[in-house]
């Protein structure tokens, strides 16, 4: 799959070459570079780079890509070389492997694997940048021991040449020789560390390379130590110090905004109905209120036509529900759909705002805008998922309602309205998939912003009913719940809506059960989308749990974490979102 052909850079400008390739053919696939370079791709394009881009490339298509870049190196001040994939030596020539090498042997090389000097060759007179996520292991190395021919090929990436790197900041994941892991997460642990450190405001490319070390060090124990050689005769700045003017276009910053205002400027030309009732119900004393009313009333008020085929064709409008009101879609196989309500647009600020400074798996603190959305009145109970099951759906399957690694069999804490629990995100899924063949309307899981954008409801205290943990707010071990709901020193679920609604009339978000997002799992915010929507989605092996369940000791909005999209557990449930039509 080819992404991103690039164009010509101007004088001046800074023009990027990314590649990632783990749909390997003839070796076993990776796991993360493609993640990598996608996610690398988007930090550049924000920091100011024009970006050439391929992923999974063919031996062809790399080559194609090498001269587009050089196309955009030529004029650029500044060019860069990001490479995510297999990587390899042989008689002290680093080679990057498209995802169509076969080699055979080592004669193959040069046709058939792509020289790191090629690339380097095609980078323009400027600053020259390099970063290589490419130190994994030879992975032709038994192949060739199997055709009884001599094995030359060294263990990871050699050492580039000052001669040959006149001019540029070569990164390696790793030391030369040695081996790079790809990472358990969504990323490698060189570019997770790069993409966390990479934006930091003033801090020159050998002392990012420095953080990232420290940071790579840390996270792999010591076995795994990023390496940098240089001859740049000037300093680098992805960002620059604040006394300077910087070239990139960061994320807005709104902190000094009031909320209406933010989110007013975000929405002021839209033509949805539904857009405009949300931020009246949202912030009805707003000054922007006048302007948002007439924009409504324009809209309301707006003429259309419908053409049909054929011209006498009946033709029956539906409306959608409004901001609040809670609504049910009908099920092609007979029943109803989960209660769900309409949440309005606006905007909110997505981050650890009552956690330790420390916790940087929810940093940083960013401004989401949100469109309107509809979500789930309740986390999906037993009696949903078994209708599921009963209509043929959800893969047949029937989780247990109880802890199997703590209660006997037998001993089940009750079905029902309880929430479904040991089902995993694929069965999560699943459900939605079902929901949507039944309703014909789009279901799914929430994304993470969506998540918290909904459980805060519009508040800024630490809950959505206040700073206060107070008493029986919620289902979680330190909440106080009462002994009508459960057996004293018994931590289990309990009915769904059990507890007051937060504003906007959701039940349980924080406690009860965790629920699981469409997001895969990253390490923290630095890349998230700030639109609301998901990000990554289903090609990851970790997808988000949000929120807090009957285990632990408070209700937190902050808490995420990371679990593998197979995994079931007593502790974590989902809810359903329904997209809007336009």
């Amino acid at each position: 799959m080819l992404l991103g052909i690039g164009v010509a850079a101007s004088a001046n400008e800074r023009a990027a070459l990314v590649i990632g390739n783990a749909a390997y053919e003839h070796v076993p696939p990776l796991a993360n570079p493609r993640n990598d370079a996608e996610d690398m791709a988007g930090l550049l394009r924000r920091l100011g780079f024009v970006v050439t881009e391929g992923l999974d490339l063919t031996d062809a298509a790399m080559e194609d890509r090498i001269r587009a870049f050089a196309r955009q190196a030529k004029a650029a001040e500044v060019a860069l070389l990001f490479y995510a994939g297999h990587g390899m030596q042989v008689g002290g020539v680093n080679y990057l492997l498209p995802v169509d090498a076969r080699l055979a042997d080592e004669a193959d090389l040069p046709f058939e694997a792509v020289a790191l000097d090629l690339v380097l060759r095609s980078m323009g007179t400027g600053t020259n940048l390099v970063f290589l996520d490419a130190c994994r292991d030879n992975p032709f190395v038994r192949t060739w021991a199997g055709t009884g021919r001599s094995v030359a090929g060294g263990r990871g990436l050699t050492r580039v040449g000052q001669e040959s790197a006149s001019g540029m900041f070569i990164a390696f994941a790793t030391d030369p020789d040695s081996i790079a892991a790809d990472g358990e997460g969504r990323n490698s642990p060189f570019t997770a560390a790069l993409k966390r450190h990479i934006e930091t405001p003033g801090l020159e490319v050998n002392s990012l390379l420095t953080e990232v070390r420290r940071t790579v060090l840390a996270s792999t124990g010591n076995m795994q130590r990023p390496w940098s050689n240089s001859s740049l005769s000037a300093e680098f700045y992805f960002v620059p110090p604040s006394s300077q003017t910087p070239r990139i276009s960061p994320r807005p910053d709104f902190s000094a905004l009031d909320p209406a205002e933010e989110t007013w400027l975000q929405i002021r030309d839209t033509t949805s109905v539904q857009t405009l009732e949300g931020f009246l119900a949202t912030f009805p004393n707003s000054p922007y209120r006048i302007p948002a009313e007439a924009r409504l009333e324009r809209l309301r008020g707006a003429p259309f036509t419908v053409e049909t085929e054929p011209a006498e064709a009946h033709v029956r409008f539906v409306g959608q529900a409004s901001v609040g009101e809670p609504f049910r879609d009908q099920l092609s196989s007979g029943g109803e759909g989960p209660l769900m309500v309409v949440v309005p647009s606006g905007s909110f600020a997505m981050g650890p705002k009552w956690q330790k400074k420390d916790i940087h798996d929810e940093a940083p603190v960013d401004r989401v805008f949100q469109a309107p959305f509809a979500v789930g009145v309740f986390h999906v109970t037993f009696a949903e998922w078994d209708a599921c099951v009963d209509a043929g759906g959800c893969g047949g399957y029937r989780p247990r309602d109880h802890d199997y690694l703590v209660d006997l069999p037998g001993l089940g804490w009750g079905r029902g309205a309880r929430p479904v629990i040991n089902v995993s995100w694929n069965d999560a899924s699943s459900y939605t998939a079902w929901l949507s063949r039944e309703t014909g309307k789009r279901y799914r899981l929430l994304s993470e912003s969506e998540w918290e954008y909904a459980a805060r409801a519009g508040t800024r205290t630490r809950y959505s009913w206040g700073d206060n943990l107070g008493f029986a707010k919620a289902n979680c071990e330190g909440c106080g719940v009462p002994t009508s709901l459960k057996p004293p020193l018994k931590r289990l679920t309990v009915p769904v809506g059990s507890f007051e609604a937060n504003p906007w009339g959701l039940h349980d978000m924080p406690g009860n059960v965790q629920s699981w997002v469409e997001d895969c799992w990253n390490d923290d915010y630095a890349m998230a989308p700030l639109d609301g929507s998901a990000w990554g989605g289903g090609s990851c092996r970790e997808h988000v749990v949000r929120g807090s369940s009957y285990l632990h000791s408070s209700p937190s909005l902050d808490r995420r974490g990371g679990i593998g999209s197979s995994a079931r557990s007593s502790g974590v449930g989902f809810r359903v979102a329904r997209t809007l039509a336009p």
